[in-house]
């Protein structure tokens, strides 16, 4: 079959139409739909640039944050001994009595209580420099224990104020729960009887520190320096022994 010019033509605008028509649907719609997908990324990406750069600008901030809120943590725990034994709250009571001018009468002491608290887990250096993580098995976390003693004393006025501001201003946590007082007329002071607790906290690297007590040399039986009768007589003999000697 022979085709005329004209068929010819409009064969090849036929040809021609279909050629655009699978350009655009195969090249055109294609690339247009990567081209909005490309678009939608890079919105993405620039907003977490956005987000990175603000937080590059302020990573000075967080930086010094954590620093001040690690060293009031910190600072905190410092205030708690590793632990407390009845020596340190006998000696304790002793010298504030000594120290505001309190007759310590009796002192009782009341069983360790273990206090329900929650810290958030910090790696914490052993006493040999060695660190101890949170999910370590040998860190087992803080735990804070309350020391509860009463103790029953006389005093001034005046005196028992001085001692309370120094109870609350001590460097180790201490709290009082309950005082009452009654006035002595006889002797013109008054008479109380105090309960508070004493603090210690275990997990914080803190080591204990035994109390030095003058006078008492380590490891003697004899803490409170008596003397045997035989020896205080034997010694008292032989001073008037020498004084009549030397009279003599």
């Amino acid at each position: 079959m022979k085709l005329s010019a004209r068929d010819k033509n409009l064969l090849t605008i036929l040809i021609g139409v279909l050629v655009l028509v699978a350009v655009y649907s195969l090249v055109y719609v294609r690339f247009t739909d990567m081209t909005e997908s490309i678009e939608n990324e890079t919105l993405a990406i620039n907003r977490t640039i956005s987000s990175l750069e603000k937080l590059v600008d302020e990573s000075e901030h967080y930086a010094t944050d954590v620093k001040n809120y690690t060293e009031d943590s910190e600072n905190i725990m410092s205030s708690y001994p590793a632990d407390i034994m009845t020596s340190d709250i006998i000696l304790y009571v002793n010298s504030l009595g000594a120290k505001h001018d309190l007759t310590v009468t009796g002192i009782t002491m009341r069983d360790v209580t273990g206090l329900e608290t929650q810290y958030p887990t910090y790696d914490r250096l052993t006493p040999e420099g060695e660190t101890i993580t949170a999910t370590d098995a040998n860190y087992d976390g803080i735990y804070l224990y309350e020391h509860g003693l009463e103790v029953n004393f006389e005093c001034g006025y005046e005196d028992l104020k001085d001692a309370l501001e120094d109870v609350i201003g001590d460097k180790w946590q201490k709290s009082i729960h309950s005082i009452s007082l009654s006035y002595n007329k006889g002797a013109g002071n008054l008479t109380g009887n105090l309960t508070a607790g004493m603090y210690s906290m275990t997990g914080t690297g803190a080591v204990y520190e035994r109390p030095i007590i003058n006078g008492v040399v380590e490891g003697t039986d004899n803490i409170f320096k008596t003397f045997e009768s035989g020896t205080q007589n034997t010694t008292e003999d032989s001073e008037e022994l020498e004084e009549e000697s030397s009279t003599d």
